[in-house]
């Protein structure tokens, strides 16, 4: 019989506890430049494997998102990040990976792979070498359908009192 993650319940002694509240704390501090948890765990001295599974019920409790093997982020910073990058395209409509460098305060080797995890959880998209707000994009496509379905209205009005005047001079 298998457990999934979801379904186990696990109690933490307090070492565990201590180490994966400071691996947040280090991930908080690091932002977008962080240590793989290799290196985090040499630098907590505990064994990778350990370190790995607590960085594993971290992710599934959604304190730490998990890019890839390499990428570990905070949520608190990753949310922070999402709401910077919101405010960005409320005065511009693309970011360029120079921005987001500057944005992020990040080198390119972790804003890269942070800009396909945006596109892959749909807050942004990708257009030639730039990247754009998918909500941007999709409230600009639904005002412009609300502005036909408008045109139409207006039209048929205007057929309709036309008509009328038309009929009325008969």
């Amino acid at each position: 019989e298998f457990l999934s993650l979801k379904e186990l319940n696990l109690n933490f002694s307090n070492d565990e506890f201590w180490i994966q509240e400071k691996v947040i704390e280090i991930l908080n501090k690091q932002g977008f430049c962080s240590q793989n948890y290799i290196e985090i765990a040499d630098s907590l001295n505990i064994s990778a494997d350990k370190l790995k599974l607590l960085i594993n019920i971290a992710e599934k409790d959604q304190k730490i998102i998990r890019i890839n093997e390499e990428l570990l982020f905070t949520s608190k910073n990753f949310n922070t990040l999402v709401k910077e990058i919101k405010n960005y395209f409320m005065k511009n409509n693309q970011l360029t990976i120079s921005d987001f460098k500057n944005i992020a305060k990040t080198s390119r080797k972790y804003a890269v792979p942070l800009l396909e995890y945006f596109d892959k959880k749909n807050i942004t998209y990708r257009e030639d070498n730039y990247r754009k707000l998918v909500w941007k994009h999709s409230n600009k496509h639904l005002l412009w359908n609300n502005i036909g379905i408008l045109k139409i209205v207006i039209l048929n009005q205007l057929f309709y009192l036309e008509w009328e005047i038309f009929m009325r001079l008969l």
